[in-house]
C-alpha cells in the first residue's frame, strides 16, 4: 500500500496540507532539486504543490526548461503570448494594478478623445493601443497618448522646463538647417 501524501483526497484538504506545511517549513531549511540534484534554500523554490507548497526543481532549472521549450516551440508560444495580451480580462487586470483603472475606463477615456493622442492629436494606429499617460508620484491618469508622446514626457520627467528648452533648441536650429539644406542643393 502507498503511503498517502495529503489526509484527504479532496482539494480543499490537499490546499488546507499545502500551507500548513508552509508555515511550519523552516525559511533557513533546505531542498533539494529533482533536476540538477543540488541542494538549496527552500526560497528559491517557486510556490507549487510539492512538499511545503514548493515545486520540485529550483527557479533556474524551471527557468533553463521553458525557455528550452519556448525555443523548441516557438509558434505555440508566440500563439500563448498573443492569445494571453489580447483577452480583455487580462487586459482590465493589467489597467486596474498599473493605472487604477479599469477596460471600461480606458475604453471611455478613448470615445472621449476620439481615439486621438490627447497631445499630438493623432490617429492611433488599429495595431498598438494609446499609452495610459499617469503622474508617476500621484498616479493620476492625464490621458491617452501615442508612443511617441508618451516617450517624450517619460524621457524629459516629466519637466515642463526641459521640455520648453528642447522646442527653442528645435526653433533656433530651424534656420541653421533650412540654411544647410539650401546650400547643399544650390
Amino acid at each position: 500500500m502507498t503511503k498517502k501524501l495529503y489526509p484527504s483526497h479532496t482539494k480543499k484538504a490537499k490546499q488546507e496540507y499545502i500551507a500548513r506545511k508552509a508555515k511550519e517549513a523552516d525559511p533557513k531549511q533546505e531542498k533539494i532539486c529533482t533536476k540538477c540534484k543540488e541542494s538549496k534554500p527552500v526560497e528559491m523554490f517557486s510556490k507549487g504543490e510539492g512538499p511545503y507548497g514548493k515545486r520540485s526543481s529550483c527557479k533556474a532549472c524551471q527557468l533553463k526548461k521553458n525557455n528550452a521549450w519556448r525555443k523548441k516551440n516557438p509558434e505555440k508560444w508566440r500563439k500563448l503570448t498573443v492569445k494571453h495580451s489580447k483577452s480583455d480580462k487580462t487586459r482590465d487586470s493589467y489597467l486596474k494594478r498599473k493605472y487604477g483603472i479599469t477596460l471600461a475606463n480606458y475604453n471611455k477615456m478613448l470615445i472621449e478623445q476620439n481615439y486621438v493622442c490627447k497631445v499630438c492629436h493623432n490617429k492611433n494606429n488599429i495595431n498598438h493601443r494609446l499609452y495610459v499617460d499617469h503622474h508617476h508620484e500621484s498616479g493620476v491618469v492625464r490621458g491617452l497618448l501615442c508612443h511617441k508622446c508618451n516617450l517624450i514626457i517619460g524621457m524629459c520627467n516629466e519637466e515642463p522646463g526641459r521640455l520648453l528648452k528642447i522646442v527653442e533648441f528645435i526653433i533656433s536650429k530651424k534656420k541653421e538647417i533650412e540654411d544647410a539644406r539650401a546650400n547643399a542643393v544650390g
